[in-house]
């Protein structure tokens, strides 16, 4: 039952983030190798093109996210993202770097269809 919902839903997710969803950069960071020189990692990010749609952060987030005044979410479709959000990646909205700084996926079944980001500026 689980794989036949995740082949309805992740695609029904994905054309409607598509359709309704606001070009974005999801900035993936990656931590690079440690230099024993510096005492620390090189961090750097990786640039993907994707949508989202944005709103206002829900009940839920408050409770569990510890969500702020002036902080604002995104949903990413699951199906096409080359890379999965975390918390310390960045979303790049008309310019600007919003931080993630939670995120919750929701599942179709076996697979996730959505990922729901915190942002914070």
């Amino acid at each position: 039952m689980s794989l036949n919902l995740d082949t309805l839903i992740r695609p029904l997710a994905d054309s409607v983030i598509n359709s309704y969803g606001k070009a974005v950069t999801l900035r993936s960071l990656r931590v690079g190798d440690y230099d024993p020189n510096g005492g620390a990692a090189s961090n750097n990010y990786i640039n993907y093109a994707t949508k989202g749609v944005l709103g206002s952060p829900s009940k839920i987030m408050y409770d569990t996210m510890e969500a702020r005044s002036g902080d604002t979410s995104i949903i990413f479709a699951d199906l096409n993202l080359t890379s999965i959000p975390k918390a310390g990646d960045l979303v790049t909205l008309d310019d600007f770097d919003w931080t993630i700084v939670g995120v919750m996926s929701t599942f179709s079944g076996a697979l996730a269809a959505v990922h729901t980001c915190l942002l914070r500026k």
